[in-house]
């Protein structure tokens, strides 16, 4: 009997071992931006987790770009949001791999999964069709890319490693990049809105003149 419940006990605390957390050093990767910050602020003096604070802030918001991009990439209706979805899944995934790279370096925990409002914002793009998703999702990656040259710009200010503050200098170029090419598709796509709009109002204004024609000859 003895013997059972010392074997209960043993496979109980390997069962606990495997499914929760670990918060050993040498742990970079967890579940969400805040269980990554909390296991970074147990590790690091206050400096250094001012630092991995900014790492775990730009590497989430790489991560909600490739997410957003890979859901709405199939549904997009227009060759520009189509190409502002690829371009961000194919550069944010090399960034954040780099930015994984230094995490593992520096001993920082990242997270591995969005919170839930992370990923209510996603669902809430994905609701919409056609050109209004297009719109949508552009309007999103404009918002979100103009936070991230503002965050990178700061850590560059801010931080104290200086592998981190290259990291981060070196990044402000290639948001800003992507910035730029979310703007000018997003002011192409309005504008082929605002044209289609136009041409059906002409549409319907010219079949309603030729009903009135049609009225009048009768």
């Amino acid at each position: 009997m003895n013997k059972l419940i010392k074997l209960s006990s043993i496979m109980l605390f390997a069962t606990l071992a495997l499914t929760l957390p670990s918060c050993k050093n040498g742990e970079t990767e967890t579940n969400t931006e805040k269980d990554a910050d909390k296991l970074n602020e147990e590790k690091f003096a206050r400096s250094a987790e001012t630092d991995a604070k900014y790492v775990v802030d730009a590497y989430t918001d790489g991560m909600i770009s490739i997410r957003l991009a890979e859901r709405v990439k199939g549904m997009l209706t227009t060759q520009e949001a189509k190409g502002v979805a690829e371009m961000m899944i194919t550069e944010h995934t090399a960034m954040n791999n780099d930015m994984r790279a230094l995490a593992t370096k520096k001993n920082i925990s990242l997270p591995t999964e969005l919170t839930k409002n992370q990923q209510d914002d996603i669902d809430d793009v994905a609701k919409k069709t056609g050109m209004d998703l297009d719109e949508k999702y552009l309007d999103k990656a404009v918002s979100m890319h103009r936070d991230a040259v503002d965050l990178c710009e700061k850590a560059t200010e801010k931080v104290t490693d200086p592998e981190i503050q290259t990291a981060f200098a070196a990044g402000v170029p290639k948001l800003q990049t992507h910035l730029d090419m979310a703007r000018s598709a997003r002011d192409r796509v309005d504008e082929m809105d605002n044209n289609n709009a136009s041409n059906k109002n002409n549409k319907s204004n010219n079949n309603n003149m030729n009903n009135d024609r049609v009225g009048g000859n009768r």
